[in-house]
């Protein structure tokens, strides 16, 4: 008697594990295909702002910035890749580094920043 209940409380799980995958999948499916994004159709004031009246660029070259903090773990993970592609522009863009300063703990590592830009390292 017991083998029998342990057999079907297995069986139950198995089925249990199984619907769920299921719901997920079509749930996937649905959030997936109904996305106003999921055909590029990018609509101006639900997905972006137009701005009216940009921050013109110094110089002629389109810049790149970047804010980012020593004490982010991502910005740590990302920052090989993104010197990589910024290596691969060469001369056709300008990029730009800011320290975000979101207490006094990341102001202390922007000032790091900083002072090591003005010494060139």
């Amino acid at each position: 008697m017991a083998k029998k209940n342990s057999v079907e409380l297995i069986r139950k799980g198995v089925l249990g594990i199984g619907i769920l995958i299921t719901v997920a999948l079509i749930t996937v499916y649905f959030v997936a295909t109904r996305s106003p994004v999921a055909d590029g159709a990018l609509v101006e004031g639900t997905h972006y702002t137009r701005i009216d009246s940009p921050r013109k660029p110094r110089g002629t070259k389109p810049e790149v910035m970047e804010f980012f903090s020593y004490g982010c773990v991502h910005c740590f993970n990302f920052d090989p890749d993104l010197k990589d592609w910024v290596a691969g522009q060469k001369d056709s863009i300008t990029f730009i580094q800011t320290p975000v300063v979101g207490g006094d703990y990341w102001r202390l590592l922007g000032q790091t920043y900083y002072t090591l830009l003005e010494m060139n390292l």
